[in-house]
């Protein structure tokens, strides 16, 4: 076992806190759907150099849902080799690798599997 899951785990039996909270927190999940809206804060024009937001069409659990994903400077927007600007991506189907913090779907990472 992983030594700072074994710390998680021991912490949680103490403080008698919801381990599996504090798990799937940290855990990275994957979102796909297309991307309906796009709000850039800030854009340098340059890969990983775009922060801002986007509204994704995601279908859960067999219904469809649109969800709000944060995206930060950093972040890689990837077409199979090629870097795509965030500015760019409404109409286009993604899969978004992301963690949730403080309530937010925070991207990780961003593949666009089909350009409009």
């Amino acid at each position: 076992m992983d030594r700072t899951l074994l710390l998680a785990c021991v912490a949680a039996l103490l403080t008698g806190t919801s381990f599996a909270g504090a798990v799937l927190a940290d855990a990275e999940r994957k979102v796909e759907g297309r991307v309906l809206h796009v709000k850039v804060t800030l854009c340098q024009f340059k890969p990983r150099g775009c922060a801002g937001y986007m509204i994704l069409d995601a279908g859960r659990d067999g219904r469809r849902e649109q969800v709000t994903v944060q995206v930060r400077l950093g972040v890689p927007i990837r077409h199979g080799e090629d870097y795509v600007l965030l500015a760019t991506l409404p109409g286009s189907a993604v899969s978004v690798t992301h963690v949730i913090e403080k309530d937010a779907i925070v991207a990780r990472s961003i593949e666009v599997l089909e350009r409009p």
